[in-house]
């Protein structure tokens, strides 16, 4: 993993990951999830893989209730 990646909280759930949003390298979720949803702007916050995954799959089948 490159150094300029940072620990973040995922601004969902709470849980410490790693970013690289700011780095010179594609960050993990750009290459995990290519073109799924816009990137946040740098300073948002972001998403760990698993809420990420979560959201883009609630994003891509409106209206399903994984619940069930």
């Amino acid at each position: 993993m490159s150094m300029d990646t940072e620990r973040q909280d995922c601004i969902s759930c709470g849980q410490s990951f790693q970013c690289g949003i700011s780095g010179p390298d594609p960050c993990w979720c750009s290459i995990e999830f290519p073109a799924a949803m816009p990137l946040p702007a740098v300073g948002s916050g972001c998403y760990c893989r698993k809420c990420l995954a979560a959201l883009i799959a609630a994003a891509a089948h409106p209206g399903e209730n994984s619940a069930t």
